[in-house]
């Protein structure tokens, strides 16, 4: 992979990295996008409604804007993912993330 001009290994990099992000979250949330996933597998639920998203993840500052287009299942991602820093702080769950530079995320579905 030496080979590979940094822009396309960041490229790899970033959808790995959102791959690996999108398991967790549709592990820990599938409960909440119905009963018609609580028990399929995160795989199963990325390959259906997940694989081929289109998105953007610009780091800005101290926050990882994370954008997302065409996503089929939209509404039931925004229920989970909008205002998330502030659905995690009352939850009692720190919004920052110490492995990332301490920073947070905020989502846009378009």
């Amino acid at each position: 992979m030496h080979h590979l001009p940094s822009l396309q290994l960041n490229a790899i990099q970033t959808m790995v990295s959102l791959r690996l992000l999108a398991f967790h979250v549709m592990d820990n949330f599938r409960h909440d996008l119905g009963p018609a996933y609580q028990h399929k597998t995160p795989e199963l639920i990325h390959r259906e409604g997940i694989d081929g998203v289109q998105g953007r993840v610009p780091l800005r500052g101290n926050l990882i804007a994370v954008s997302l287009y065409g996503f089929e299942h939209e509404a039931a991602a925004a229920a989970i993912l909008t205002n998330l820093e502030t659905k995690l702080d009352n939850a009692g769950v720190a919004s920052r993330i110490p492995w990332l530079g301490n920073r947070r995320f905020r989502f846009t579905l378009h």
